[in-house]
């Protein structure tokens, strides 16, 4: 198919496509060398599926997320653990997304709910601004510079390509635009679980850009019932499979899983602080502290339940008469609501309540609604472009800028604790990066810190059992760093005691404490996973 036809010409797509390939690149062109780091050691680097070549265990090992891992296994079949291959990769999936982007916006205007629709900038160049702009800004940075979160930029690719795929068979009615429709969903859902939310956007699209009385005919009928076990079945799934990966943590830590109501009042914060750094992307980070939030009568949590709710009754409100508008923030909702819920349900187990890829795809309607709002704004043409081109410069600089703590796992570590100093899995993760330098005082100094935060009651992790399963990490550590590098077996053998004391299901630690000799170094060095 030509998805170029019926809307421009081959050569401005042409230029256009440059543009898009080209700051692309540039952008992220200070990564393309950049180290692996935290998660990316247990997705690939010491994940045995991945190294050794095995296709069979891929599957056991990514499940749900199996696309993505068959592509960090071909990753790994062509160029080893030399990261330059995964990061041209992502990058490319990213660019990929970003004409997606580009052509969803197109296909959308040419729906009958938007075809009469005049604006003073045509179509085409508010599809590539969305796109430039869901491109160049610095939120998007984690999805495509952290290697292992291929999960989401790949996971996209699916997702946008579903619903171009199903607006074109709307307006041409050929059912093999439904048979695409149904394999990207598909996909889609076998790469990343947000994939879950296609059905209701699906839905959405037909409400407001076709606004027929949806008739089930032959071609869709396979749809619906696809989306339908899709809405029931792989939420369901998926709930089971992060059951499961939440006991990495330790029995202990499950054992004392229970549902608390301000998780969801923090929930309610992390919507709005997406928002904010949407429109103002500073202070990023790769791991935020954790915040309780300050219950219904806080004055955070009002302001972000009263923003949320104007969001959504403009959204309701104007359904008809700025349908883009509503789209996008719709849009929104729908692409954080998987993230969320889970964060809410498990926040005690996995350390996390936001996280800026969860807010990857989410950014697909974001930039869709500045490009539309720029536009309704400033009515003059030229106006418009300035002010659009303006908003593209300013965050590609600052998407660079950002790009350059993911060169290096130290940097990036130093610079989640320097601005969130109150999460122990910070201290545990830095001291880790500094381990695989070599750079063993360093991390002897980074532990002891968290261990001081952890007395002095400083801490804002979720629950008290998950410090303490932190804290046996740091101290077997801390252990290993004592008996290989100096050469103390009684003080490793103490520290390994420890780490036994705050996690008794701390495996690690109790296969160190009972090799040890009390004259003899660990002859192996466990690796400890920061999540």
């Amino acid at each position: 198919m030509n998805i170029f036809s019926n809307f421009e010409n081959k050569s401005d797509a042409f230029i256009k496509g440059v543009v898009i390939v080209v700051l692309g690149f540039l952008i992220y062109s200070n990564v393309l060398y950049g180290e692996f780091v935290s998660d990316d050691y247990v997705w690939i680097v010491d994940n045995p599926s991945i190294t050794q070549q095995n296709l069979s265990d891929v599957w056991d090992r990514f499940n749900t997320r199996f696309i993505a891992g068959l592509s960090f296994f071909l990753n790994y079949r062509l160029g080893g653990l030399d990261t330059f291959g995964y990061h041209f990769l992502n990058i490319i999936f990213h660019i990929i997304n970003a004409f997606l982007v580009y052509f969803l916006v197109i296909k959308i205007s040419q729906t009958p709910g938007l075809k009469k629709q005049t604006l003073n900038l045509p179509f085409q160049w508010i599809a590539f601004y969305a796109a430039l702009i869901f491109l160049a800004h610095p939120m998007q940075a984690e999805g495509v510079a952290y290697i292992s979160q291929r999960f989401v930029s790949l996971s996209t690719i699916f997702y946008l390509g579903t619903l171009i795929a199903y607006i074109k068979a709307r307006l041409e009615g050929k059912a093999v635009f439904y048979v695409v429709v149904v394999f990207l969903m598909l996909m889609g859902l076998f790469t990343k679980e947000m994939a879950a939310t296609l059905p209701l956007n699906l839905i959405l699209i037909e409400l407001l850009f076709f606004g027929s009385s949806w008739k089930v005919d032959s071609k869709r009928l396979l749809l619906i019932l696809t989306g339908g076990i899709a809405l029931v079945v792989i939420p369901l799934f998926v709930a089971h499979t992060r059951f499961e990966e939440r006991l990495l943590l330790g029995p202990s830590v499950a054992a004392d899983h229970s549902f608390v109501w301000a998780h969801c009042f923090a929930e309610i914060n992390v919507l709005r602080r997406y928002l904010t750094l949407f429109v103002f992307p500073l202070g990023q980070s790769h791991s935020y502290d954790y915040l309780m939030g300050d219950g219904w009568g806080g004055a955070s949590t009002i302001f972000s339940i009263v923003l949320l709710i104007v969001l959504i009754v403009y959204a309701f409100k104007n359904f008809r008469k700025e349908k883009v508008l509503s789209y996008a923030i719709l849009w929104f909702f729908m692409t954080t609501s998987i993230e969320a819920v889970f964060a809410v349900l498990y926040a005690d187990r996995h350390n996390t309540f936001m996280a800026d890829r969860w807010a990857y795809l989410s950014m697909v309607g974001f930039s869709i609604f500045l490009s539309w709002v720029v536009v309704r704004l400033f009515r003059n043409d030229r106006l418009s472009r300035v002010v659009l081109l303006i908003i593209v410069f300013v965050l590609s600089l600052l998407c660079y800028q950002r790009n350059k703590v993911w060169q290096t796992e130290i940097v990036l570590w130093e610079d989640v604790l320097h601005k969130n100093p109150k999460t122990l899995v910070h201290y545990l993760a830095l001291g880790v990066a500094y381990g695989r330098k070599g750079r063993w005082q360093d991390a002897r100094t980074i532990y002891h810190k968290g261990i001081d935060m952890y007395e002095r009651g400083e801490l804002t992790d979720p629950s008290l059992t998950v410090q303490k399963v932190y804290m046996s990490r740091i101290y077997n550590n801390w252990g290993i760093i004592a008996a290989n590098y100096e050469q103390n077996g009684p003080k490793a053998r103490e520290y390994f005691h420890r780490a036994m004391k705050f996690d008794k299901s701390n495996a690690d630690a109790i296969h160190n404490f009972n090799f040890i000799k009390d004259s003899s170094p660990v002859e192996t060095t466990v690796q400890v996973s920061v999540q």
